[in-house]
Order: structure tokens, then sequence, then C-alpha cells
């Protein structure tokens, strides 16, 4: 169980237990292993309490029974979840920390996005959406020499202007967007029900007119 492993790992490194605690889901755990939702809040008031950098299997036991009053069938089936979870090194750490990176930052682009609509209602001030932002670590993105950059400008003048492309039904769109060509990829940001589809409509109506080729629509809900 996923769960248990990122326990162990967070008994075994407090970085990574400061760095992803916060990301679990508590209420879910709480509500389907009560007994594993425990163990992430005595492991919390551990680390809070003392100036340590691993939980020892022994430590978490007694933290355990010092903050829950257990009956003896408790106690066992207390001590066989520990011996589970302790009973030998995770073979594949790297695959659990990439599954908690990965639910940071599922967590943090949801954080966002709320906090984006409320700077845009100015129930919050942009810095604090800001800082929020700024959890994400970016890493520098490192050039990768084997494809070739083409530098010859007849060739981009020919690939980027003086090929057709699909043009947009708005001439607004057209002017400040130009043709639609292989590779060009976009986003069209708006809040609800304000017409981002009927807008995609209109706009694909007019394009399926100038290609023999077919469109491809998805919709994600």
């Amino acid at each position: 169980m996923v769960e248990e492993q990122v326990i162990n790992l967070f008994c075994k490194d407090r970085d990574i237990f400061t760095k992803y605690y916060k990301y679990i889901n508590l209420n879910y755990i709480k509500i389907n292993y009560n007994n594993l939702y425990k163990l992430f809040i005595v492991i919390n008031n551990h680390y809070n309490k003392y100036n340590t950098t691993s939980i020892k299997k022994e430590e978490l036991d007694i933290s355990y029974n010092t903050n829950y009053l257990l009956a003896d069938s408790e106690r066992r089936e207390l001590s066989q979840l520990l011996d589970r979870i302790f009973k030998e090194e995770i073979q594949n750490t790297e695959i659990v920390i990439e599954l908690l990176e990965q639910h940071r930052k599922r967590c943090l682009a949801g954080d966002v996005a709320k906090l984006a609509l409320d700077v845009e209602d100015g129930s919050i001030p942009i810095e604090e959406l800001m800082d929020k932002f700024n959890e994400f670590k970016h890493q520098d993105i490192e050039a990768d020499e084997s494809i070739p950059v083409e530098m010859d400008l007849s060739k981009l003048h020919t690939s980027q202007v003086a090929t057709p492309g699909l043009r947009w039904r708005l001439e607004f769109l057209n002017k400040s967007l130009g043709s639609l060509r292989k590779g060009d990829f976009g986003f069209i940001f708006a809040r609800p029900e304000t017409g981002k589809t009927t807008l995609l409509a209109s706009e694909v109506s007019k394009m399926v007119e100038q290609t023999d080729g077919d469109i491809l629509w998805f919709n994600n809900e």
C-alpha cells in the first residue's frame, strides 16, 4: 500500500516529510484508513516536538500509544501495522517520491487556479497568488544541442509567412495571432459560461472549410 510506503519515507527522512506532508489528503485517509491517518498525525506531532531527522519504529510506537488510549487488540493491530511498514527497505523509493511530487504539483496547481479567481475578484492581493506560484520549483531547461536550429531566414519566412495556414473567422485574431500552421499550440482562458466553447465552435467551423483534413474535438468533461 502506497500510504504505508509514504509513512516509511516520512519516518526515515524529515526533509521528505517537511516537503510533502501538507499535501497529503488526510481527510480521505481518515475515512478509509483510520490507523494510517493517526500515524500521519503522530509523525507530525513527533517532528514538531523533537529536533530529530528521523523516527524509529520504537519511537513511533511510543508516540502513538502516548497520543491514543488503546485496547489490547488495538495494540496488537498497531504492532502488526508497524512491523509491516518497517519490515524492509522500500524497493521503489524513487517511484514513491515521484508520486508524491506529482501529487504536490497537482495540489499547487489547484491552489493557484483558485487564488487566481480570488485575485480577479479583488478578494485577495496578487502577492498571495505569486507566493503560492513560487512554491513550484522551476528547473532550468537545458537546450538539446542534438536538435538543429533553423537559421535560414528565407526558410523561416516560407514556413511561417508565405505558406498558407488556417485563417480565423474573427479578423482581429488573424491580425494578432496570424494563421494557424502545423505545430501551433495555444490556450483559451476564461471564466465558466463566458463563451469559450461557442468561440471555438465558430472558429473551427470556419477552419474546416479551408482544409481537406479532419478536425478532432475532445471535451474533457
